[in-house]
């Protein structure tokens, strides 16, 4: 009980120190691009975090998100697309106003590509692939690998999450996820 009493007395002159028990490192990307689809193209200011993957050689990007500049058709500046495709669709044109648009999705698919082309990318990252670029069946091989060499890490909910186990199925056995990747 002394020693806590003593601890106590020399606290005013204590020095503060850390110890780093884990570190991440994110980078916040950006930049504006041109998305081309056919005779539409749009200008776009993009960003996206960028960051290492718990799988092995991968990296992860996300919270893409975006905000328009320009809408081109064939060329022509467009005011407000919104505005263009109400007015189409108004005259009974909605299959044409929905050919004229590009989805949020495919708007984060070439932002995830531009990301990956970028050199910015290259140099830290270097050759990692990234794992939104992956297909479903490929991503689920990824992560039943990474389940297969860290066990004890991995949680019920990462492999329900990867279509890896089914969604009341107990965590499986080290042994039944090598017979799944084995295809037994």
């Amino acid at each position: 009980m002394n020693q806590f009493f003593e601890g106590l007395a020399n606290q005013n002159n204590a020095e503060v120190t850390s110890t780093n028990i884990k570190e991440d490192f994110n980078i916040r990307a950006g930049g504006t691009m041109t998305i081309v689809k056919g005779i539409v193209s749009l200008e776009i200011s993009w960003w996206a975090d960028v960051y290492k993957s718990k799988y092995p050689g991968y990296v992860c990007v996300e919270d893409c998100d975006y905000d328009e500049a320009n809408t081109f058709i064939n060329g022509i500046k467009i005011d407000s697309i919104s505005k263009f495709n109400e007015g189409l669709t108004n005259m009974g044109l909605s299959s044409i106003s929905q050919n004229l648009r590009i989805s949020t999705e495919e708007v984060k698919n070439q932002i995830i590509k531009v990301v990956k082309d970028s050199k910015a990318y290259k140099q830290v990252y270097g050759n990692s692939q990234l794992l939104n670029l992956l297909t479903k069946e490929e991503e689920r091989e990824v992560v039943l690998g990474y389940a297969i060499a860290n066990y004890d890490k991995v949680t019920e909910w990462t492999l329900r999450n990867h279509g890896i186990i089914d969604k009341d199925s107990p965590k499986p056995t080290l042994e039944e996820l090598i017979k799944i990747k084995s295809g037994k």
